[in-house]
């Protein structure tokens, strides 16, 4: 009988597709909750609906399952911690309780950070007030970079390169923090507010697996990513996403050093883990782990080396080691373009003259004109998604320019 992975909470198609192509059997825990508007997705042997917000229900789901489970995926923050307790019900191989609520806890990774290996963490402290803040300031200066410990994206994750402006982000978060947490169902952590030294240099990601001897494998290249702050926006947005990595040899083996460093020090046994990083003049320093595969970049590989991340995470949770080697050569680039100022969408420019051209893979305007378009720091998505796909480097180059040269959200 073929293997039996099971999804969680909210399934993406390519997933499922690779999953069913593989010859695995898929079934699907769907979260009731409908937390965010999501694709269509077919292609399950069953499909069982849950309330995430209590484990009796999760149990229950569990308890209908009509077959024996091989691995468990989830593919949001939200369902990580269901993950593992899902895991554990089932019988299955995963990592502790302890780990996972640190995967999704900025304070708590920032402290394993430090007691594992502290030259790749920022300096941070948790914060309760605008006293603490300033006084943390006092002490490491500016700039510095505030945020939840338990909110996804951008939401109030704010840069303070004054006094003033740490002042007024921190009172903002303060008011704000219990709303969101609300919002987005967020329940059982502590609303807590961490502040940490903002690392300058170059952004990247990395995708790494760690096997059932708790060693880490990692696809073949970083990511590198390009922030809102870096085009001049005021809010966090991750706006590019290129595949491969600009960065040298020498440093792509440093960056895949400090990632493998951060997966043991949660001891993420089992679980695909999507490392952010920043490359400062004094090496690689750690933002943040997700027990996850990255946003995009599943697609992002197999359409660039032919490396199946989807087909990794469900080998690793079965605690086998991931084929990563890759197979072909290609350059592809994810923009999510934000408006500056939040307000009602006039015009997004750029976007006719890149329909039906060679190398753009995927256009998606997400607020038309006449729609609202906000910021990605007050939980708004992305106005419109560009995807650049080619074999060619020069013409990635190109049509990366016409992307980054033409393509704005106007608003009014």
């Amino acid at each position: 009988m073929s293997s039996h992975v099971l999804i969680l909470g909210i399934p993406t198609a390519d997933l499922v597709e690779d999953l069913n192509r593989a010859g695995y059997r898929v079934s699907l825990i769907e979260d009731t909750r409908k937390l965010q508007e999501h694709e269509s997705v077919s292609g399950f042997s069953q499909v069982i609906k849950a309330d995430f917000d209590r484990f009796d229900s999760v149990r229950d789901a569990v308890g209908q399952l009509n077959t024996p489970v091989d691995a468990v995926i989830s593919r949001y923050e939200n369902y990580t911690v269901a993950k593992q307790q899902v895991c554990e019900l089932l019988g299955l191989p995963t990592a502790s309780a302890d780990s996972i609520l640190a995967s999704t806890d900025k304070l708590l990774q920032r402290k394993r950070f430090a007691e594992y290996a502290p030259e790749i963490t920022p300096a941070f402290t948790k914060i309760t007030s605008v006293e603490e803040a300033l006084s943390f300031a006092g002490i490491h200066g500016y700039p510095l970079i505030s945020k939840p410990t338990n909110l996804v994206k951008s939401l109030l994750v704010k840069r303070s390169d004054t006094p003033e402006q740490l002042e007024q982000n921190i009172s903002d978060t303060l008011r704000e923090i219990s709303g969101l947490y609300n919002k987005y169902r967020v329940t059982g952590r502590e609303k807590n507010i961490i502040l940490e030294q903002y690392l300058e240099g170059s952004f990247h990601s990395v995708e790494c697996f760690m096997d059932s001897d708790r060693h880490v494998h990692f696809a073949p290249s970083a990511v590198d990513l390009v922030m809102g702050p870096q085009i001049g926006f005021n809010d966090n947005f991750n706006y590019s996403r290129k595949l491969p990595s600009a960065l040298s040899a020498e440093e792509t083996s440093l960056l895949f050093e400090a990632a493998g460093k951060a997966m043991k020090a949660l001891d993420l046994v089992y679980f695909a883990g999507h490392v952010e990083a920043v490359m400062t003049e004094n090496g690689p320093r750690i933002i943040e782990v997700n027990s996850r595969v990255g946003g995009y970049r599943s697609r992002m590989f197999n359409w660039t080396n032919g490396i199946n991340l989807n087909l990794a995470e469900a080998t690793v949770a079965m605690g086998q080691k991931p084929q990563l080697d890759p197979v072909k050569s290609g350059f592809c680039a994810v923009y999510e373009v934000f408006p500056k100022t939040p307000g009602t969408v006039t015009e997004i420019t750029g976007i006719k003259d890149l329909r039906g051209t060679s190398a753009v893979r995927y256009i998606s305007v997400k607020a038309e004109p006449g729609e609202y378009a906000g910021l990605s720091r007050d939980g708004y998505k992305a106005a419109c998604v560009i995807i650049i796909l080619t074999e060619d480097s020069g013409e990635f180059d190109t049509f990366c320019a016409r992307v980054e040269d033409t393509v704005h959200v106007l608003t009014s």
